[in-house]
């Protein structure tokens, strides 16, 4: 059953087989600053056998905007044979296959041991290793183990530089970007959700976005996507390396490359780009 063609837009009763609907007169349409278009519409049947006519039909397009597709029913039964059937619909405006991305940025901090330090070797030798890569010595520290002048456990809190006396930890910076779209691209919404644990130099769909700290790239940490009729809303957090260090391309693969591909170039792109006010997007 398709309740929606034909419909008279005056709110007429037009009959669908045995069945007599009319549009509800306060149907609407919404299109957001990221291009996303929802609305809903309410259906009036009557009919003595609506109760098992009457099905919310799941994916069909909008009777005055074909942009829009149904992706949520319900039906309200009353008395007399009587119903009322409500579509929600969804859409990407404008002939997009993707809304413009929503992103929020956060910054955090965490201890970590100072040995992982990115210039550890720089700062915590006082004799730097030879050509052979022997005989080198730490600044001061303390090493309570086995005092072998290898093991490094903290800086010393006397005899050690100013701004390393005592110090056995720092704390690294750390961004996480939250990137959420609407796409009817399947393709990329299976990319995001098989590429967990893959970097890029950006997050997909920064493009344009400017305050994205530099110095690093991002990790896909985590990914969710929703169905909604034919369209899918897909949820990305990416975290970004420590400044100055990328991660690790042993550990972690590249955007893009399957399971089984170590890979330190980026080849994916949608290549679309659409503006917004005095900013252009590129995806």
């Amino acid at each position: 059953m398709n309740p929606a063609e034909p419909i008279d837009p005056n709110g007429k009763v037009v009959i669908h087989g045995n069945i007599n609907a009319v549009i509800l007169p306060n149907w609407s349409i919404t299109e957001d600053q990221y291009g996303l278009l929802t609305g809903s519409i309410s259906y009036r049947y009557e009919s003595q056998n609506i109760m098992s006519s009457a099905i919310p039909s799941i994916g069909q397009f909008h009777p005055f905007n074909s942009e829009l597709r149904s992706y949520k029913g319900s039906v309200n039964h009353g008395g007399g044979g009587n119903a009322v059937m409500t579509l929600d619909y969804i859409g990407i405006g404008n002939g997009r296959t993707q809304t413009i991305p929503e992103i929020e940025v956060s910054g955090s901090s965490s201890s970590q041991n100072v040995v992982l330090h990115p210039k550890f070797s720089d700062f915590a030798l006082e004799i730097p290793p030879d050509k052979d890569g022997l005989n080198w010595k730490f600044k001061p520290y303390v090493n309570t183990v086995d005092k072998n002048g290898v093991d490094f456990e903290m800086f010393d809190a006397i005899k050690s530089p100013d701004g390393l006396r005592g110090v056995d930890s720092y704390y690294v910076q750390r961004t996480t970007v939250r990137v959420s779209f609407y796409t009817y691209n399947t393709a990329n919404v299976a990319q995001h959700l098989n590429g967990i644990g893959c970097y890029r130099d950006k997050p997909y769909g920064v493009e344009g976005f400017n305050g994205i700290p530099t110095g690093g790239n991002y990790l896909l940490t985590s990914c969710s996507a929703a169905k909604y009729g034919t369209a899918y809303k897909v949820s990305a957090e990416w975290t970004s390396s420590e400044q100055g260090v990328k991660w690790s391309t042993i550990l972690y693969r590249a955007w893009g490359m399957d399971t089984n591909t170590q890979a330190t170039t980026e080849k994916y792109s949608l290549g679309a780009s659409f503006t917004l006010g005095s900013e252009k997007y590129t995806l």
